[in-house]
């Protein structure tokens, strides 16, 4: 018997029913792993108002969109009110949340590691082996992540067909990154990590000075919001007490 034939369910209105029997609703492999703090967000928001606002499941009464507001339902002991959409799955988990925007990357990146996409894979072992948070693993590993046209790339991304196109590149870069980021406690900052990999591709840069700088000289580079001011106190950082001075940035050395 089916899911559907074994509702013995109050129809609230045309199509959408109410229960409290939450035990029947399943996630799927799609869904976003629950935030806690969605959910008690949610709680606090029913708790004033109780709004209808149904989840959405297929005929295996799989949870497609709405898994927060079914635990939140489940924790209060409220009714959950549903509908039901036969043949749903996965790709419209996708798509209904690309539409909605209220996925994040992240949740992008561990749907598409889930579906065993390479390139996620890749990016996810990448973010693992070097200690990087997701959105520092973007910017190593895609130079279109940040800048004009970013929101293309963004796209590519949540549709799942990000390309990891410089593995290589990526490893030798947040392998100098690793070297040097905690002399400053604002490291993990966006503009902080694109200022660094700027000046890495200056072809006349000696990172052995770099790094050697950035031991005896780290207050020099000094917190900042804007990407060519931290080039210019690396420059400033890395020329030090320095006869011969080196153009890293377009600025006076």
């Amino acid at each position: 018997m089916s899911a559907l034939r074994r509702l013995d369910e109050c129809i609230l209105t045309k199509g959408v029913y109410l229960t409290r029997d939450y035990e029947q609703f399943t996630l799927i492999g799609g869904n976003r792993t629950i935030d806690k703090k969605n959910v008690l967000k949610i709680m606090t928001s029913m708790s004033e108002k109780f709004l209808i606002n149904p989840i959405i499941v297929n005929e295996k009464l799989q949870i497609i969109d709405g898994q927060h507001r079914w635990q939140a339902c489940k924790s209060l002991k409220k009714p959950v009110l549903f509908v039901i959409n036969e043949g749903y799955g996965e790709n419209e988990i996708v798509i209904l949340n690309q539409n909605q925007k209220n996925w994040s990357i992240s949740d992008f990146h561990e749907r598409y590691v889930y579906d065993g996409k390479r390139a996620y894979i890749q990016l996810d072992n990448f973010k693992a082996e070097y200690n990087l948070s997701l959105n520092q693993s973007l910017i190593i590993g895609d130079d279109g992540w940040t800048g004009p046209g970013s929101m293309d790339v963004k796209k590519l991304f949540q549709a799942g067909d990000w390309v990891f196109v410089s593995p290589k590149k990526s490893m030798a870069i947040a392998h100098k990154y690793n070297e040097v980021r905690d002399y400053w406690d604002f490291s993990g900052s966006t503009p902080f990590l694109k200022a660094l990999i700027q000046i890495l591709k200056n072809k006349n840069l000696n990172w052995n000075q770099f790094v050697r700088q950035a031991k005896k000289n780290p207050e020099i580079v000094e917190k900042r919001s804007e990407v060519h001011d931290y080039c210019r106190l690396f420059q400033r950082m890395y020329n030090k007490n320095k006869k011969s001075r080196l153009r890293l940035w377009e600025d006076k050395v």
